[in-house]
């Protein structure tokens, strides 16, 4: 039963690691991870019902998903907020410019760092009309 269980595992990790390639059929995911389309097309489930993929209703090819994006943030969160800050503040500093940090959240991306230059050291490049 435990050789099982992570036969299963070994094989929804060998999926997801094939979609981490872009959207696939169930057919080029078993190409891809050598296995038969039946079993594939098992785990696509359970993948697919947990939010770790998703299907298009269109093409009806699969892709990763929110949760497992949203493990991928949360992987990462710490080392961004430790390091991020000062790499912001370098880009600003030596381009006079704004600078963001965004990380994709679903369909999307949202901000979660703004780093500004301070207006005595912004760049302009042109002229810009007087506001009145």
């Amino acid at each position: 039963m435990v050789s099982e269980n992570l036969s299963s595992v070994r094989r929804a990790l060998d999926v997801l690691r094939a979609l981490g390639q872009g959207p696939l059929g169930v057919q080029e995911v078993a190409g891809a991870v050598g296995r038969e389309k039946t079993q594939v097309s098992r785990t696509l489930k359970v993948l697919a019902e947990e939010g770790f993929i998703e299907r298009d209703p269109r093409t009806l090819r699969y892709r990763v998903g929110p949760q497992l994006l949203a493990l991928a943030a949360s992987a990462g969160e710490d080392r961004l907020q430790r390091e991020a800050p000062s790499v912001l503040r370098e880009l600003v500093h030596q381009l006079g410019e704004p600078a963001y940090l965004t990380v994709l959240s679903g369909h999307g991306v949202v901000t979660v760092l703004t780093e500004r230059a301070r207006a005595a050291s912004r760049r302009t490049s042109g002229s810009a009309a007087p506001l009145r």
